[in-house]
């Protein structure tokens, strides 16, 4: 018992290294998303449990979907010490898919890190790294048709936000970033400080990894009748009355 405690408060105070990686036309949400949670469970415990870094392919700034600009903090041969990766996606990871580099990192860098967290399309680059063969793994919907075409030896499961298998963890994209982030967060510091950050960030705390991504919600949202959506929202609220 007294092993197993040393190990818990071992796991919760010590400081993990995350590397975010970019490219250009990376999704903003998915390098923000996650970075956000990491950046806001270090307030909520009032100390620096997670480093966070972005690194590209040679330490140069990188421009995102939005035309935001971001700053690289390294390149991938200066990435030395880390324990988590981020593969975020977007629609850079398209010339991505046809070049090198990117997968030939995660090749070399995989062995070496803890947990390996694809968001997005970014698991199209994680799976042409040929590390999710034989893995379970979810991507974004509208990269269905090319996940099962390109990489069928992958076990996708698309009914899914997000998904672990082993070290590899992915999500299907843009906010469930975020709901895989703080399920990180809640496996290292507990229910509590998780609750804390979903809490800090005004999220649900959180949305469970077997959810649908193609949910009821937004499907019902997707109606142009101004009736049938106040007669959906009266049945979300509670029981209906006729």
């Amino acid at each position: 018992m007294a092993d197993m405690l040393k190990n818990i408060q071992n796991r919760t105070e010590r400081l993990r290294h995350v590397i975010i990686l970019g490219f250009d036309n990376v999704l903003l949400m998915d390098v923000a998303g996650p970075a956000q949670v990491f950046g806001s469970t270090n307030k909520v415990l009032g100390r620096t449990a997670y480093q966070i870094a972005t690194a590209t392919e040679r330490g140069a700034d990188f421009t995102t979907d939005t035309g935001l600009q971001m700053r690289a903090d390294r390149s991938f041969d200066t990435t030395l010490e880390v324990d988590d990766v981020v593969v975020p996606g977007g629609p850079g990871v398209d010339l991505q898919l046809g070049r090198s580099e990117l997968q030939s990192f995660l090749i070399s860098i995989a062995p070496e890190v803890e947990r390996l967290v694809s968001v997005c399309s970014g698991s199209l680059l994680t799976a042409s790294a040929g590390l999710l063969k034989g893995r379970k793994a979810t991507t974004h919907w509208e990269r269905s048709e090319v996940a099962f075409r390109r990489f069928p030896n992958v076990d996708w499961h698309m009914d899914e936000i997000f998904t672990q298998d082993g070290k590899f963890y992915c999500s299907a994209g843009v906010t469930t970033g975020i709901d895989l982030a703080l399920s990180l967060v809640e496996h290292d510091h507990g229910r509590r400080v998780a609750l804390g950050v979903a809490r800090e960030m005004v999220v649900f705390m959180q949305r469970q990894g077997g959810q649908s991504q193609y949910s009821a919600p937004l499907r019902a949202q997707s109606t142009t009748s101004k009736r049938l959506n106040t007669l959906y929202n009266r049945i979300m609220d509670g029981p209906v009355t006729f």
